[in-house]
């Protein structure tokens, strides 16, 4: 009975796919029509190429018919030469055409896809992005959306014209002897039903197969990314079996899958080829019973050789439609996730203090919840204090103030407005946010700053660099300001990161900002520069800072302490050493740690 119903829900669920694909593909095609003109353009280009190829066999027809009836004038055959000729190079020319604007249409087509996808990363909660490995993100926005280029830039002209100037032709075969042309066309739905055993189960395997891909992604990513660790703990053998255990477990099935499938597919494109050896004895059979003419015979013979070579080329794009089916149910997912539901005009804050009001937050349905009825006020141009033992949730809640997911239950509000009512472009001005998780483009440094606030002068990031404790460090670089910091600020020290981010966040001039351990990769001269510089920079600002170094979080107007997801005290310093234990213990460590 169990099996029975495993087997019933994976039925399901693969009709669920199936269904998932089918939409996903009409998206792509919805839009590939905004190009609707250059699609049509390219794919009558095609038919012209397709027909170049096809009409010199209609023309050899002509001249063996005029050998059999005895034609001896030089010219006549001469004229038709010189249009096999030109129809040869009319072909070739309107199919190199055909290619170009299919693919110009296809990389405009592609851009756009890109685009709502980079869009939706944007709008769509940040956890959905953190909480995959960043070779899925990749094979998806990169890998998956490069995959739909075959389909839009080849199937579509290329299957269509395969598929009409055969049409054609088999039709004037009909109209010739309706027996041979049946006859040759018998092979058709013979192939189709070869070739739809082969692929009866392509959407499930494929699915399986572009998951084993994102884990070769993923393990690949991980690798290059902890080669430093690796090295110092000499771990290379360990770590390297990972990626290759997920490589050979993809390879494997890869080759299991096409072992299975080729059988049948071969089948497929021998038979589909093997139009002539049916019509050839038809055609003897019928001559012998006098029933069919030997000149319509030479001509039957000459056009199934025409029509059979553009059939089989169409009979291999099933396999090419079937996989980006799968991958555009892959990008459109990602496209179809729930948006950070934001207004488009704002309720007006009106003022920079910061509420909690019951805040529960879980990350997705299928995970616990992580904060349970978290309640804090926090007034305008005060500063907040988020602290306890690792893991207790001080950065969620930094991040549901930053307005990066929206609480489960409960609300936040900024100066009386919920976020969820705010638009994110007036978030955007209303909050800086500095994460501990440091991120500076493979740009200048300058650049970097200016992302904080693009119209800045040099005047003001230079001001803003001194006030965050960097502008020394960078004056000291050969290219200064114009010196690149390398994917991720890899050219730079933990420490120089950091306080180049905290001078970006101090550019962008918000009258909030949210610091997520900002001062955790710095020295102790650097956290004391960084320190004296927030003091000044932030004043009459609101200021929520989440630190374990306690002493920088003394002179807060408000300390709550965070554990397993609530806030389990509230105060200055001075009343959470007197009332609260686990802040007593903490600060006990901090004394002792820096004692030693």
């Amino acid at each position: 009975m169990e099996d029975l119903l495993e087997e019933k829900s994976m039925k399901n669920s693969q009709q669920a796919i199936i269904a998932e694909e089918e939409a996903a593909f009409v998206r792509l095609v919805d839009a590939a029509m905004k190009y609707k003109a250059g699609y049509i353009a390219s794919i009558s280009l095609a038919v012209v190429g397709v027909a170049g190829k096809v009409i010199p066999y209609l023309l050899l027809v002509q001249i063996i018919g005029a050998l059999i009836e005895g034609e001896r004038h030089v010219a006549v055959y001469g004229g038709w030469f010189a249009a096999m000729a030109l129809s040869y190079a009319i072909g070739h020319a309107a199919a190199a055409i055909s290619m170009a604007v299919s693919h110009y249409f296809c990389f405009k087509t592609l851009a756009d896809i890109r685009e709502k996808l980079l869009e939706k990363m944007y709008t769509m909660p940040l956890g959905y992005v953190q909480n995959r490995p960043t070779g899925e993100i990749k094979s998806i926005v990169v890998d998956g959306i490069e995959s739909l280029e075959p389909t839009l830039a080849h199937v579509i002209p290329e299957m269509t014209a395969n598929i009409i100037v055969p049409t054609f032709v088999i039709a004037y075969m009909i109209v010739l002897d309706w027996r041979i042309g049946l006859i040759g066309l018998a092979v058709v739905p013979l192939g189709l039903v070869l070739m739809m055993l082969a692929f009866k189960n392509y959407d499930v395997n494929f699915q399986k197969q572009a998951a084993l891909s994102s884990k070769v992604n993923a393990a690949l990513v991980e690798f290059v990314n902890g080669l430093e660790v690796i090295k110092v703990f000499n771990q290379d053998a360990q770590s390297y079996r990972r990626f290759k255990d997920a490589a050979e477990e993809n390879a494997g099935f890869s080759i299991a899958w096409m072992n299975e499938i080729a059988p049948a597919a071969a089948s497929a494109q021998v038979i589909m080829g093997a139009s002539l050896l049916f019509v050839l004895p038809a055609g003897l059979f019928f001559m012998a019973q006098g029933t069919l003419e030997t000149t319509v015979f030479l001509q039957l013979i000459v056009l199934t050789l025409s029509w059979v070579g553009p059939i089989v080329a169409a009979f291999k794009y099933p396999d090419q439609i079937s996989a980006v089916r799968s991958t555009a149910r892959r990008v459109f997912a990602v496209v179809n996730e729930n948006d950070l539901v934001r207004p488009d005009s704002s309720s007006a804050a009106r003022d920079a203090s910061i509420s909690l009001e019951d805040v529960c937050f879980s990350y997705d349905a299928e995970n616990a919840e992580v904060l349970h009825g978290i309640n804090l006020t926090l007034d305008e141009g005060c500063k907040l204090a988020l602290v306890g033992p690792s893991g207790g949730g001080k950065s969620t809640i930094g991040k549901l103030i930053a307005g990066f997911w929206d609480p489960t239950k409960g609300a936040v509000r900024i100066g009386g407005a919920d976020v969820r009512d705010i638009s994110l472009e007036e978030a955007g001005k209303l909050i800086s946010y500095v994460s501990q998780d440091v991120f500076l483009f493979d740009a200048t440094i300058e650049e970097n700053l200016r992302i904080g606030r693009p119209s800045a002068t040099s005047e003001e990031i230079v001001e803003a660099a001194r006030a965050a404790g960097c502008h020394d460090f960078i004056a000291s670089l050969p290219q200064g300001y114009q010196t690149l910091t390398g994917l991720g600020g890899r050219y730079l020290s933990g420490g120089e990161r950091q306080r180049v981010t905290i001078a970006r966040a101090m550019l962008k001039d918000a009258p909030i900002v949210v610091m997520d351990e900002a001062t955790a990769f710095t020295d102790p001269d650097s956290e004391a520069q960084i320190e004296t510089a927030l003091s000044a920079l932030v004043r009459d600002k609101t200021l929520v800072v989440i630190a374990h170094r306690l002493s920088t979080v003394r002179d807060a107007d408000c300390i709550a302490v965070v554990d397993a997801g609530r806030i389990v005290a509230t105060g200055t310093h001075e009343e959470l050493i007197a009332t609260c234990p686990l802040y007593r213990d903490m600060w006990d460590l901090h004394v002792g740690a820096r004692e030693l």
